[in-house]
């Protein structure tokens, strides 16, 4: 060949390379629709699966080849992988999912052939719709309905298993046997039900739901000091949330707040079924301890208002002997008068003056000092009085006072 032809040749080939893997498409073959490069292992391993899980097939095996056949689907999607994998279901005894896996695998080769035109799909398609019509009246069916007004947690599972809003009150393609459904929604009684289900069985399940006995709680806050923490039966909520209605049980109830600088605020309540209660926490600043009165103590009155009676009493006594002294001097005759007893006589009526100013005063303090005289103990309370008793004798006179301060 010379070297133009060769030139020439090079594209054709790289053409060929490049081009699709082509399997005929057989009811017993694998159909793969991609092409070599990135895809080839994965390919690779699907082919793999595909021909263990016929292996499987033919020998009996129909749970290996299941596995098989699921396994190669998962690597790469193809008709004749979702057609044996019906065909397992259907052997092994489960028609609805038999019959789900030959419509899927129906649909798949019918699109493939729309949207290549390639007429290997038409064997797959034609054998998985015969089979899935053949199977059709075997196939149990399950309505789960369920009421309108559901709560938004609503959850409802079939043997475990979720069952989609989408599915509910449709009828289903389950496999026969025995199965399980429950359901489950806040403030209502979670549902656990059982049955059997047949051949060909259309079954309808009403799933009802039953409410518990709920009120609803709330709190508001005119203000929200730092440092809050709250309390609803004696549980500890997060205070950003209080606010919104909460669905509690009926009956006894209580809410505790407290904040740094206020009164602790409790209310109790008891709420009935379908009632809404909301409370109000009206927080008071702690009133700060009322500073102490000043006052003149009592023992300082009583001394001082004792202090001056006995000065008046002092000075009477002086006025007294003073005043009998001079008596006594002015019945003499002049010349028989003592200068030094009229010395005497001045110097006590001088004392008595003098005492009796004092005296005056310091009555007239006290007078003044009872009205700013704490008279009662805040704390122990005790009883007060004085006793004043002015005394005279041959060689003095004075007063006596006594009592409890």
């Amino acid at each position: 060949m010379s070297a133009a032809r060769r030139r020439r040749s090079r594209p054709r080939v790289l053409l060929l390379a490049c081009a699709v893997l082509v399997v005929e498409a057989t009811c017993g073959t694998w159909v793969p629709a991609v092409a070599f490069g990135a895809g080839a292992a994965s390919e690779t391993a699907a082919l793999k699966h595909f021909e263990e899980g016929k292996k499987y097939y033919d020998a009996g095996e129909f749970e290996l080849a299941l596995a098989s056949f699921q396994a190669s689907l998962a690597l790469l999607p193809s008709p004749n992988s979702r057609l044996y994998i019906g065909r397992c279901y259907r052997t092994l005894g489960k028609p609805a999912s038999a019959y789900t896996s030959l419509r899927r695998a129906m649909r798949e080769a019918s699109d493939r052939l729309e949207a290549t035109g390639e007429k290997r799909y038409t064997a797959t398609r034609d054998v998985a719709a015969a089979e899935a019509n053949e199977l059709e009246p075997k196939v149990p069916r399950l309505m789960l309905r369920v009421p309108a007004d559901l709560p938004p947690d609503f959850k409802l599972t079939l043997d475990g298993a979720e069952v989609p809003k989408e599915a509910w009150g449709t009828a289903v393609e389950t496999d026969p046997g025995r199965h399980a459904i429950t359901a489950t929604a806040a403030r209502h009684r979670p549902i656990e039900q059982s049955f059997e289900l047949a051949l060909g069985e259309q079954k309808t399940l009403d799933v009802k739901l039953a409410r518990v006995p709920t009120a609803t709680l709330s709190l508001s806050f005119p203000s929200r000091p730092a440092g809050l923490s709250v309390r609803v039966d004696r549980v500890a909520v997060d205070p950003s949330a209080v606010d919104r209605e909460c669905e509690v049980d009926v009956g006894a109830h209580s809410v505790a707040v407290q904040a740094p600088g206020y009164d602790d605020f409790e209310w109790q309540g008891v709420l009935a079924d379908h009632e809404s209660r909301k409370v109000e926490v009206r927080l008071v600043p702690t009133a700060l301890p009322a500073a102490r009165t000043a006052g003149t103590p009592k023992w300082v009155t009583l001394g001082v208002g004792a202090v001056g009676v006995v000065s008046l009493g002092v000075a009477s006594v002086f006025a007294f002997q003073a005043r009998s002294a001079s008596n006594a001097e002015q019945a003499k005759d002049p010349l028989e008068r003592d200068p030094a007893e009229q010395g005497r006589i001045r110097s006590a009526s001088t004392r008595a003056n003098v005492l009796f100013v004092t005296g005056g005063v310091l009555v007239v303090g006290a007078g003044v000092l009872a009205f700013v005289t704490k008279w009662h103990d805040d704390e122990a309370p005790k009883k007060t009085g004085a006793a004043v008793l002015p005394w005279a004798g041959p060689s003095g006179a004075g007063v006596s006072v006594s009592g409890a301060f």
